[in-house]
């Protein structure tokens, strides 16, 4: 078993590859840790990115693990992969392109090393700021508001991609993945015992980043849908109230059909009958949503050991 795992996601990247590998081994030796490094290969048709990944498993044997995507799934699945082969005491999720720095990984370990209670770390720019495109960097404060709003994120805690996490967190992870994973989605469903610490982000020094609009609007749907049951609440809120309205409303047409006399024929009857079949589809629809929402629950439950830790 090693000390400390690396699962990094790769998808078409080349000249970064080798920089960042080099830098990771010097990082752990100054640690005094073993370590493996998990390249996970999501773009297996790249042949560019095949061969620098065969040439370093054959440079660092024993470090350097190459695992290969039959297909193209994502970054999310490719990570849940790296970690689901992972063999470390603790185990590093950072990104191939050399924005997250390997030397602050030292901080990372420093900060999991010192309080035995916290379970894993987020590695934040320093600045608050990401090295990103504008747009990028607004998607991502976006997604930072939607994880406090719909998925009840601590309000200390900024999520990222570069992070340190207890194996003991990441078999409870791979164990409980839903089909369309987040990885920060997850963690934070197997625990809230994780805090922020701030590093150096670069800027990319190769290639550009794949992550467009569309993906990022996907990965908020995607976390939405996923690891929340806000929508359907809200759906159900909505139903209860517009039929207590509806009942109130019918009630009016009605007192000012008995003590007004509407002349119109037929309008008091057609607009109660609306009214209340209308309340009570929607009342119908939040009762379907609350059902829903039990059934997510009872997908996701968890082991009762998987629960708790014996301190």
């Amino acid at each position: 078993m090693k000390d400390i795992s690396v699962v990094i996601p790769v998808y078409k990247s080349v000249e970064s590859l080798e920089i960042l590998t080099a830098e990771l081994i010097q990082v752990m030796r100054d640690l005094n840790q073993s370590c493996e490094i998990i390249f996970v290969n999501d773009s297996p048709q790249f042949l560019p990115t095949v061969q620098t990944l065969e040439s370093l498993k054959r440079k660092h044997r024993g470090v350097v693990r190459i695992l290969e995507m039959r297909k193209n799934r994502g970054q999310h699945f490719a990570v849940l992969i790296g970690l689901s082969q992972s063999d470390g005491n603790c185990v590093i999720t950072m990104d191939d392109d050399l924005q997250h720095a390997p030397c602050e990984i030292i901080k990372l370990y420093r900060a999991l090393e010192e309080n035995e209670r916290i379970d894993a770390v987020f590695a934040i720019p320093d600045d608050r700021r990401k090295k990103h495109h504008a747009f990028r960097n607004f998607g991502s404060w976006c997604l930072s508001k939607i994880d406090h709003v719909f998925l009840n994120l601590p309000s200390h805690v900024i999520k990222s991609s570069f992070r340190m996490i207890r194996s003991d967190v990441v078999k409870l992870m791979v164990h409980n993945y839903t089909s369309f994973p987040a990885i920060s989605g997850l963690l934070l469903q197997m625990t809230n015992r994780v805090i922020n610490v701030e590093v150096e982000h670069h800027e990319r020094k190769f290639g550009r980043s794949h992550y467009t609009l569309p993906r990022l609007i996907d990965l908020v749907f995607n976390n939405i849908v996923h690891y929340s049951a806000f929508p359907l609440k809200i759906l159900g809120i909505i139903g209860l109230t517009v039929f207590v309205l509806s009942n109130l409303f019918i009630l009016i047409i009605i007192g000012q059909k008995l003590l007004f006399s509407i002349s119109t024929p037929g309008w008091t009857s057609i607009v109660v009958l609306i009214a209340f079949f209308g309340g009570l589809n929607l009342l119908g629809m939040g009762i379907i949503g609350e059902y829903l929402i039990r059934i997510i629950k009872e997908q996701r439950k968890a082991n009762i050991e998987d629960l708790y830790i014996e301190t």
